[in-house]
């Protein structure tokens, strides 16, 4: 997998200066497309969910997800965040440092990275609901194709105010993976099927700095070669958020998430 480097393209003058590589919105050539990018943008809560194949109450935990999903139609974006069982990956780790949540209670549902005494997967419908009633920070555009097994992908991202501590964080996820074994995952029937499963971080694990000093720019982050031969593409998605990151702040909050499935593309909506 390689990341390349942050693209932002300027427009100045009628001329595009690729060596800038930085975009100003309301500046365009004149005979080229324009892209057309809202004043405002589509709220959407990211919760994930640290669950596990020895957890007999997680089950319990992904049917109230899955519930407060459908309650909101393409508001709510889910993530299972496996611990100790063959999915787990090292994401897993580092979400439960004690700098990030310390989950030690399993279902547990971290809603929009908002730190809290409890993650109770009971909590999560109320906070969403919460959440939904925010204006967003910021739009997510993304670009997803796929040759020969290996997924490129590319992340934009435009911002209403200065977010100088943000940070991008892609996740592969996977729906509608069989449990490990014949009745490996404990309370529930043999045959369990798993969903939005956290398969790998593409970004750094704190996420990509993005750097937004600047208000009306499109700032883009690029991901290519990612093998996913091993999976079945029509089940794979590709999510991305526009998170807060800074060591000197236990402030990790989700400012907007967005997902699309494997070789489709979203608008800014």
């Amino acid at each position: 997998m390689k990341i390349k480097h942050l693209l932002l393209a300027v427009f100045a003058g009628g001329l595009i200066y690729s060596c800038k590589k930085d975009e100003t919105i309301d500046k365009k050539k004149k005979n080229d497309p324009v892209e057309v990018i809202p004043d405002t943008f589509v709220k959407r809560v990211l919760i994930e969910k640290f669950t596990g194949e020895w957890c007999g109450a997680c089950p319990g935990g992904a049917t109230r997800l899955e519930n407060v999903i459908n309650d909101n139609p393409d508001k709510v974006i889910g993530v299972g965040v496996h611990r100790s069982d063959p999915f787990q990956t090292n994401q897993t780790l580092y979400l439960r440092t004690s700098s990030m949540y310390a989950v030690s209670s399993y279902p547990s549902g971290v809603v929009d990275r908002i730190k809290e005494s409890s993650y109770s997967t009971s909590a999560m419908a109320s906070k969403v609901s919460n959440m939904l009633t925010e204006t967003p920070k910021c739009g997510i555009k993304i670009n997803t194709s796929e040759s020969g097994g290996l997924l490129d992908v590319s992340v934009s991202v435009v911002a209403n105010e200065d977010l100088p501590n943000a940070h991008l964080t892609v996740y592969l996820v996977e729906n509608n993976v069989a449990e490990s074994s014949p009745g490996a995952q404990s309370g529930a029937s043999t045959g369990y099927i798993h969903q939005h499963v956290l398969r790998a971080t593409l970004s750094n694990q704190q996420g990509d700095d993005l750097g937004i000093t600047e208000t009306r720019k499109k700032y883009t982050l690029e991901y290519s070669g990612i093998d996913i031969s091993s999976y079945k593409k029509t089940d794979l998605k590709v999510v991305a958020f526009v998170n807060e990151n800074s060591s000197s702040s236990a402030n990790f909050k989700s400012y907007n998430a967005k997902e699309i499935k494997v070789g489709e593309s979203t608008d800014w909506d």
